[in-house]
């Protein structure tokens, strides 16, 4: 599926007119599970919204656009656009999720709107040896990249993990 897609087309004006933004730029993941939209707003910083290909596939798109709209979706992009919204199976999470493949295993990266981190591995047990204090970033997850996000992950997890 393309980015032409009408319920992806529907999102990404939704998304223009709510925010007053000169232009939304959609493209789908690596993975081609999910679709980025960003939002070139006409000053400041650029939110982002990620939807599922699920999402896409088992919900018509008057569904997803009421959904959107009856959620604080535009509320939270506007209040910080450093977390990207993301609408998954389960709904709109209140935090960001990414995951990465670090040698060999898998590993689900989390955070939450007052920007704290935490890595979990498979078994979504929180890495062992995580520092104590409260992992701060003020970018997005996705900002940092893979090979940096596996230096953390070798520094902090368990013998097992």
């Amino acid at each position: 599926m393309t980015n032409q897609h009408p319920t992806l087309a529907a999102i990404r004006e939704w998304l223009k007119e709510k925010l007053s933004a000169s232009r939304v730029d959609v493209w789908e993941s690596d993975d081609s599970e999910t679709h980025i939209f960003q939002v070139q707003p006409s000053s400041g910083r650029v939110p982002e919204f990620e939807t599922s290909q699920e999402v896409i596939e088992d919900r018509s798109r008057d569904a997803i656009l009421s959904e959107l709209q009856q959620s604080d979706t535009v509320e939270r992009m506007v209040r910080d656009p450093s977390v990207r919204v993301q609408f998954f199976s389960g709904g709109i999470n209140h935090f960001e999720t990414r995951y990465i493949r670090c040698d060999g295993r898998r590993y689900r990266i989390v955070r939450d709107e007052h920007h704290h981190v935490a890595i979990f591995d498979a078994s979504d047990n929180r890495l062992r040896n995580t520092p104590r204090q409260v992992l701060n970033l003020p970018v997005s997850i996705f900002q940092k990249h893979t090979s940096k996000w596996c230096e953390d992950v070798r520094n902090w997890r368990g013998e097992d993990q």
